[in-house]
C-alpha cells in the first residue's frame, strides 16, 4: 500500500509540478506585457475614441507547443478607418524584460473583418460581444500588442 501512495504521489507531483510552477510565470508575464501595453497606448489613442473593453489571454493562438500573449483593448471610434489606423502607425509598445520579440508592433483589426471568424479572434470577440454591440455608428476595433512564439514549459494552455 505505501509503494503504491508513492507512486500516486511521484506521478502526481511529476504531473503538477510544471503546472503550477509555470502557469503563474506566464501569468506574471501577461500582467507585464499588459501593463505595459496599457500605459504605452493612452497617449496614442485617438481624442475621439472610447474604451469598450480590456482584454489579455496567454495562449496557444496558432501552431502548437508554444506560448502567445496578446494585451488589447477593444475601442469605438467615429473616426474614419483611416484616421485611426494612421493613429496607432508606427506605435509600439515594451513587454516583459525577457521578451526577446519586444518591442512589440501596436496592431488592430476592426470587428468586420473576417479575422474575427477564426479562432482564438472570435472567442475574444463573443467574450466582448455586448459591449461591442453597443457601438453601432463607430467603427468598432480592436488595438493590441501580440507576442508570439515563447518556450511552454509544460504549461497546459500552450499545446
Amino acid at each position: 500500500m505505501r509503494k503504491i501512495a508513492i507512486f500516486v504521489a511521484v506521478v502526481f507531483g511529476v504531473i503538477a509540478m510544471p503546472v503550477g510552477v509555470t502557469m503563474p510565470l506566464h501569468e506574471y508575464r501577461l500582467w507585464v506585457l499588459q501593463k505595459q501595453f496599457y500605459a504605452s497606448i493612452a497617449a496614442t489613442n485617438p481624442m475621439d475614441s472610447r474604451l469598450i473593453s480590456k482584454m489579455a489571454h496567454v495562449g496557444n493562438f496558432g501552431n502548437s507547443n508554444h506560448c502567445d500573449y496578446v494585451a488589447g483593448q477593444f475601442r469605438a471610434s467615429k473616426l474614419s478607418r483611416e484616421d485611426i489606423q494612421k493613429a496607432y502607425e508606427g506605435v509600439s509598445t515594451p513587454s516583459f524584460s525577457s521578451d526577446p520579440n519586444a518591442p512589440l508592433p501596436v496592431e488592430i483589426h476592426f470587428t468586420d473583418e473576417d479575422i474575427f471568424e477564426l479562432l482564438p479572434w472570435s472567442d475574444w470577440y463573443d467574450e466582448h460581444l455586448p459591449a461591442v454591440r453597443a457601438a453601432k455608428k463607430e467603427n468598432v476595433y480592436l488595438v493590441f500588442g501580440l507576442s508570439q512564439m515563447h518556450p511552454h514549459f509544460g504549461d497546459i494552455r500552450c499545446y
